[in-house]
């Protein structure tokens, strides 16, 4: 146990002293090998078997989807579908920006892809129509969080692979307890609205426009139909439909919106594969640490001293929520899940917690360090969409969504059903 805090002590000196996580990470695992006599081979045969997985692939093309999506200009017409919708009541257009974010998280899976994809969308039209700024920021940079939460989502399929875990009951888990933060975040847009934004409230749109909106948005809906009707009825794989899904909304961008020339192709897969590239060196260097800190049966070692302050259990989950909390403070979301899900993991099981229940209170967790400072990438994405938005203003507007992702994290880790039932009706 010792050596395992001395390994984390010059882990978070290397991050502190500027260095990148994924080669911190690597770093780390180079020392453990040296000085814990480790074998080499094991680990490069442990992380050839974790990245010799087909689902992986699901992730770039999932990527791919998104940037196709809003280079297409089909999240704008969704955007503008569902504000005919609920643009008469009390905070319409904010309520239509939550809502948005809920469906781009339906088909991108990431939570940065989705404020990079609507940031300079939604937050011009808020202002314009006499939201105040840091309310505006707040909507989309905490939105965009719903897309690590609804399925797709490229954190439960990370979740999943070292976990072993089914990635499509996993995708199930994530839907009930997705929809209650949604509903949650449109209730507090129109309180906060009705309260401080009367003059925000307009009247109703006519049938005409709602159905002309509506129509015009069929194409962009057709692309969570195909991905999550091909997953559930069993034509196809999570892979696979991210396949599907990416090449169908290459084809509505190129035939039906006639957007996608060749310079935005090559901007599109730029992009995706940065993105990819980056997550992927962050993947392959913590499973080396994870393979190291394994074959020095750390989390054997943590499991049973949690064991043996016989704390209650419910005292031991929020103690390891309260941990990721501070970690999503330095560390971006993978980098995180990578660290300790081969701790905690085999805690949660020891003390007989479903592993889809405490994906779907990690996955909220995550949610929270992609608005905290000093990292907070969904604040600084947002950031680099509005180069006139301040860091101080995005961040004083996420405050109340901060709380509202906690009192969700309460919900269903009182209510364990809303994130197993879904998953229980599959066989």
């Amino acid at each position: 146990m010792y050596s395992f805090l001395f390994l984390m002590l010059i882990l978070f000196a290397l991050l502190v002293a500027g260095q990148r996580i994924a080669f911190a990470l690597g770093t780390v695992a180079v020392i453990a090998i040296l000085t814990q006599d480790l074998s080499l081979p094991l680990m490069a045969q442990t992380l050839y078997g974790v990245m010799d997985n087909f689902i992986w692939a699901a992730i770039p093309l999932f990527i791919l989807m998104g940037s196709i999506l809003f280079h297409s200009g089909i999240a704008h017409d969704i955007y503008n579908s569902i504000y005919s919708w609920v643009k008469h009541i009390p905070g319409g257009l904010a309520v239509a920006t939550i809502l948005t974010c809920a469906f781009f998280a339906a088909v991108s899976g990431t939570s940065l892809g989705t404020v990079a994809a609507l940031g300079g969308i939604t937050v011009p039209a808020m202002i314009e129509k006499g939201y105040d700024k840091k309310f505006a920021y707040g909507t989309i940079a905490c939105g965009g969080t719903l897309g690590i939460l609804i399925p797709p989502s490229i954190t439960m399929i990370i979740y999943g692979v070292i976990t072993e875990t089914s990635v499509e009951k996993l995708f199930l888990a994530g839907v009930i307890p997705g929809i209650i933060l949604t509903l949650l975040f449109s209730i507090y847009c129109m309180i906060y609205s009705w309260k401080y934004q009367k003059g925000t409230i307009v009247q109703p749109a006519s049938w005409k426009e709602r159905w002309r909106s509506s129509r015009k948005s069929l194409w962009g809906i057709s692309v969570v139909v195909i991905i999550m009707g091909g997953i559930y009825s069993g034509f196809f794989t999570v892979t696979e439909s991210a396949g599907v899904g990416a090449a169908y909304a290459l084809f509505v961008g190129i035939v039906v919106y006639r957007k996608i020339n060749l310079k935005a192709l090559l901007s599109i897969i730029q992009e995706t594969t940065i993105n990819s590239v980056m997550i992927f060196t962050i993947v392959a260097f913590a499973m080396c640490f994870g393979s190291a800190i394994n074959m020095m049966q750390i989390p054997q070692q943590v499991t049973e001293v949690m064991i043996s302050f016989q704390m209650p259990h419910w005292l031991t989950i929020i103690l390891l929520n309260i941990i990721l909390i501070f970690m999503g403070d330095f560390l971006d979301v993978p980098s995180i899940m990578l660290i300790t899900l081969p701790i905690f993991f085999p805690t949660i099981l020891r003390m007989g917690y479903d592993p889809l229940w405490f994906a779907v209170l990690l996955t909220m967790n995550m949610e929270l360090a992609t608005i905290t400072p000093p990292v907070g990438l969904n604040v600084y994405v947002l950031h680099g969409v509005l180069p006139d938005s301040k860091v101080s203003e995005i961040l004083k507007g996420c405050v109340p969504f901060f709380m509202i992702i906690i009192l969700c994290m309460v919900i269903v880790g009182l209510v364990p059903g809303l994130s197993t039932w879904l998953p229980s009706l599959t066989k």
